[in-house]
């Protein structure tokens, strides 16, 4: 990430530029790569346009918001905020799709999420 953000400095590279170069190396290398290897075709079923079009607008949103981040906030704090993303998706799939939680899970979350605002408050001062 460091590399990434002194290339965008040193050659004054916008977010939005970065974020339409990522977006068309996605598509044309990630998931053509993934169509060949599990053969699969690009239709997908017509009642499933809703979600796809959902997850492709909040997909863009995200990057924009991780680009703009990177740019602007310390690479430190940064990092610590981007790896939180698996406690908001555990907390997003219990809120909205109805998914379970063990008690273990429930305390791995507590604790990871504890130790990273620990390292937000260390890496701050």
């Amino acid at each position: 990430m460091v590399g990434s953000k002194s290339v965008m400095a040193t050659y004054n590279v916008s977010g939005l530029d970065y974020v339409f170069v990522r977006t068309i190396a996605c598509l044309l290398v990630h998931s053509i790569s993934m169509l060949i290897v599990f053969k699969k075709d690009w239709h997908f079923p017509r009642e499933d346009l809703p979600w796809v079009l959902t997850r492709n607008i909040s997909g863009a949103f995200v990057i924009i918001s991780l680009v703009f981040a990177m740019q602007y906030l310390p690479m430190g704090i940064y990092t610590i905020i981007y790896n939180t993303s698996p406690f908001w998706a555990s907390l997003f799939a219990f809120v909205m799709l109805r998914e379970s939680i063990s008690k273990v899970e429930i305390s791995a979350m507590v604790f990871s999420f504890a130790l990273i605002i620990l390292l937000f408050y260390y890496r701050s001062q």
